[in-house]
């Protein structure tokens, strides 16, 4: 059976021995100083069934039993003191079935753990343009989690084994580091550190899928990374944007050009008509011009040299014929919308 106590900044009873309601049946009363460091009660015991009393400590405060005493009614007890990181017990054993009166007291104690080994296969994964997720094997030796440094400071903790980091400049050398430690923060004399020097410029490829970026602004209905199709022709990446969509992205001058194939989505209504504008640091840079359902995709190729912000933006056209757009507008398409050559020195 399982034992829940509020937390506490005191020592607490958490459970007894005799009966799976952990001190029920048996506890008859129980007090404790106003220091909170000694406990007296009563408890029904049985001849020849050791009794035991379960004490836990505050997180991050230690103590040990120093002294423990019992009686009933025909004298003293025999009583054992076991003390342990972080809890302790008291165990009672009687000759016969009565209720014995005990005395416990502790003080304080230093704490032990068992050394904490480092973290091993340190790796940092990108995310995004400005951004890495942390990663290192689980460990088999004992710990309560880790803390995650960058460039000497503390910047959490985790107890899983990741850890993520936003708001990195491209070009910088950083130095992360991360402890396997207890949950006082310590991290035993032998540890060794876990330690990983890194430019998030070397983890960036030299060309990038433009629907796994997270957009910076969205306006309209974009969805980014599904199917599309334009003039019959699938593709396997890109962004499916309604008209009078608006998508920014802080591509932080780190490639110096765009590329993609703009083309409104054949599962639009027939009259769809729109039109692709691409801008750059509020510049427009290229504009398709009028397109309707079934015409064939448009190549564009942009230089993006020093462009932080790229916008895509999709405006609905005259539907052909004069004809109304149904319910839901037309979809436009940005095919395999990818960012290519990397720029020298975060583009600087």
């Amino acid at each position: 059976m399982l034992t829940l106590l509020p937390a506490s900044d005191r020592i607490q009873l958490i459970s007894t021995s005799r009966h799976i309601t952990q001190g029920w049946v048996d506890l008859q009363s129980l007090n404790s100083s106003p220091d909170g460091t000694s406990f007296t009660g009563k408890s029904r015991i049985i001849k020849a069934d050791p009794y035991e009393l379960h004490f836990v400590f505050p997180r991050g405060k230690y103590f040990g039993l120093k002294t423990a005493t019992a009686r009933d009614s025909s004298g003293p007890l025999d009583v054992k003191i076991f003390n342990h990181q972080g809890w302790a017990t008291v165990r009672i054993d009687s000759p016969r079935t009565a209720e014995a009166e005990w005395q416990v007291a502790f003080g304080p104690a230093d704490s032990y753990h068992y050394p904490t080994q480092a973290p091993a296969g340190l790796r940092a994964d990108r995310a995004g343009l400005d951004g890495v997720d942390f990663k290192w094997n689980a460990q088999y030796y004992l710990n309560s989690g880790y803390q995650v440094y960058l460039d000497g400071i503390l910047l959490g903790y985790t107890p899983d084994t990741s850890f993520p980091i936003r708001g990195l400049e491209p070009d910088r050398t950083y130095t992360a580091e991360v402890r396997a430690v207890w949950e006082d923060g310590t991290i035993g004399e032998r540890h060794q550190k876990a330690e990983l020097k890194f430019t998030l410029a070397s983890l960036l490829p030299d060309e990038l899928s433009l629907s796994g970026l997270e957009p910076r602004r969205v306006t309209g209905r974009p969805v980014q990374g599904r199917l599309l199709s334009i003039s019959g022709k699938r593709f396997e990446s890109g962004i499916a944007a309604g008209s009078g969509s608006e998508i920014e992205y802080d591509i932080r001058g780190l490639y110096v050009t765009f590329s993609a194939l703009a083309g409104v989505d054949d599962g639009s209504p027939a009259e769809a008509a729109m039109e692709f504008i691409v801008s750059g640091d509020g510049k427009e840079l290229w504009r398709s011009g009028a397109m309707k359902k079934g015409d064939e995709p448009k190549p564009l190729k942009i230089s993006l040299a020093g462009v932080r912000q790229l916008i895509l933006r999709v405006e609905a056209g005259a539907p052909a014929g004069g004809a109304e757009f149904r319910r839901g507008g037309p979809t436009g398409a940005w095919a395999e919308a990818k960012l290519s050559g990397r720029t020298p020195a975060g583009g600087k």
